[in-house]
């Protein structure tokens, strides 16, 4: 592993990928979007220039009635304070954040309206004793979901013309909110379809202001926006290194090129995977690496609409993927944005090899290039590409930098990115995907090796955790055994499915019964240790 590391370190250039993620980030990149399209292009030209065995573009439809969301494509926002005196309140061309997705037009000239404080706006009691006809919300909220409420309530149910809303989604105690960051104006999203109304997000600095205004006296706003649903046209770019001797079997990389300007971090996944080929392709040539023994494929997508629309078009083979990394917001600068390198697990229904392989690229590729940085294993975690693929039984972790005070806001620009961390995903992600392709027996057996390793601290982990609690030790001995037996129990159960998943990466009879020896040894361990840890807690009783 630490070869394979020292090898891409060596080549992976960050601040190429820094600039790359300057240039796709210059784009408003909404799926079937002008900017979306400029992106893809400037996508395709830098792989274009790379040796792969096949570049392909698969086209699929934005329409309502095809299953995918409609295309979308916001021009301008306005929103100016009328009355008890005029002041610019917001606009998409000094915050482009600021116009929630699919919102539909307003006319030339916008509308005129009385604003109305509907609090958080997310339960009916809000909106007791207002009429809101012909009126503009102005509502909170902390969640994405809270937009998509605060519509069917506000604008469905009660007939207003739209909102505005200071909703900062995703808050960090102590670190992003509206008192600490008062202006985030963050990215919110309505239902992928045709609305009839529109939301703007504003900042919480603006938003305080609004309802201090609304205390004393009656306000007015004006909001003007453009934007355009349509039926469109979804693009997706894959390219291709063939396998060589297992050409069938499949490792996928997938980032999506959809998101506002200058939102970097969906930015940074494509920006990764173009300088990343380019090193494969240097030490291919090089002889520093041997050809790929399978194929290899780069996805570069709209997020989650790509995704799906490949798993579409390719029911057939699907079952040929081995495994799936996706990336998200994988270079950024952990000072500035306050970050860990989180490598989010596939679900526990689909155990799968890909956990420990690429979790210990993670950790020996921090260790080996910079052991200051932070990084981290968490659970399942649905919100890109990787949701689609697991959701198709395709085992596929998530590479990201979690948390993010910038996430999604005005202020999450290519400046907040870092070379460093970039070349440390690198590492990760190529490594992973450089040992996968191997057909070696002896590299299954390694990693049949890491995953009982693993196993075996995760099991011990959780029972200190788990005995060392206050409320594990008031309870009876019965209840300590079946609490104990249950957690490890659930641990050694997925860790077992996972092993066995070493066996989609060799037919060997050595590797079936390494995998089968190795399931025995470890149900083993996890008896024996959970026996000894219940003795000891009786003979504490006992003392006691």
């Amino acid at each position: 592993m630490k070869k394979i590391i020292e090898e891409i370190s060596q080549l992976f250039d960050g601040e190429k990928a820094r600039l790359h993620t300057k240039e796709i980030s210059s784009f408003y990149r909404s799926p079937g979007s002008t900017g979306y399209n400029n992106a893809f292009d400037y996508v395709h030209n830098q792989m274009n220039d790379i040796p792969f065995d096949k570049i392909s573009v698969d086209t699929f439809p934005l329409t309502e009635r095809s299953g995918y969301a409609p295309a979308w494509e916001p021009i301008k926002t306005e929103v100016n304070l009328i009355y008890p005196h005029h002041e610019k309140i917001i606009s998409f061309d000094e915050v482009p954040t600021c116009l929630t997705w699919y919102s539909s037009s307003t006319g030339k000239g916008g509308v005129t309206a009385e604003l109305c404080d509907v609090g958080s706006g997310l339960s009916e009691q809000d909106y007791h004793g207002l009429n809101l006809e012909g009126k503009i919300v102005l509502a909170s909220g902390n969640k994405p979901e809270d937009t998509l409420r605060v519509y069917d309530l506000a604008v469905k149910k009660f007939g207003a013309l739209g909102f505005l809303s200071d909703c900062l989604i995703s808050p960090i105690d102590g670190l992003r909110t509206k008192e600490l960051k008062p202006d985030y104006v963050s990215l919110n999203r309505l239902s992928r379809k045709y609305n009839d109304g529109w939301a703007v997000i504003i900042s919480g600095r603006m938003g305080k202001k609004l309802r201090n205004l609304l205390a004393d006296s009656k306000v007015m706003v004006n909001v003007e926006i453009e934007a355009k649903t349509f039926n469109g046209i979804g693009k997706s770019l894959i390219c291709e290194i063939t396998g060589k001797t297992e050409p069938e079997n499949e490792i996928l990389l997938v980032s999506h090129l959809t998101n506002p300007q200058p939102n970097a971090n969906c930015a940074s996944g494509p920006a990764l995977m173009v300088e990343l080929a380019k090193v494969f392709y240097d030490l291919i040539q090089k002889n520093k690496i041997d050809a790929f023994e399978r194929t290899v494929k780069f996805l570069f997508v709209p997020e989650g609409l790509g995704s799906k629309a490949y798993i579409a078009k390719y029911s057939d083979s699907i079952s040929n993927i081995i495994s799936m990394i996706c990336l998200c917001g994988t270079g950024q600068d952990q000072d500035l944005s306050k970050s860990f390198l989180s490598l989010s697990r596939t679900p526990d229904s689909i155990p799968s090899f890909i956990n420990d392989l690429s979790y210990s690229f993670l950790e020996k590729s921090v260790n080996t290039i910079n052991p200051q940085l932070k990084f981290r294993e968490t659970p399942y975690s649905p919100f890109s590409d990787n949701s689609y693929f697991n959701s198709a039984s395709v085992p596929s972790v998530l590479l990201s930098s979690e948390p993010n005070i910038f996430f999604h806001t005005q202020y999450l620009t290519w400046e907040t990115t870092s070379s460093e961390v970039f070349n440390v995903s690198a590492c990760v992600v190529g490594g992973t995907i450089q040992y996968l392709s191997d057909v070696e027996v002896s590299s299954v057996v390694r990693l049949i090796n890491i995953i009982s390793a693993r196993s075996r601290l995760r099991v011990t982990s959780k029972a200190s955790d788990l005995t060392n609690a206050e409320s594990f030790k008031r309870k009876s001995s019965p209840e300590k055994l079946f609490l104990l037996n249950n957690r490890i129990d659930y641990l050694i159960n997925r860790d077992l499915l996972a092993l066995e998943s070493c066996n989609k990466l060799s037919k060997s009879l050595e590797i079936k019964a390494l995998v089968e020896d190795s399931k025995k040894q470890l149900t083993s361990f996890a008896t024996d240790y959970t026996n000894q840890i219940l003795n000891n807690q009786i003979e504490m009783n006992n003392c006691e």
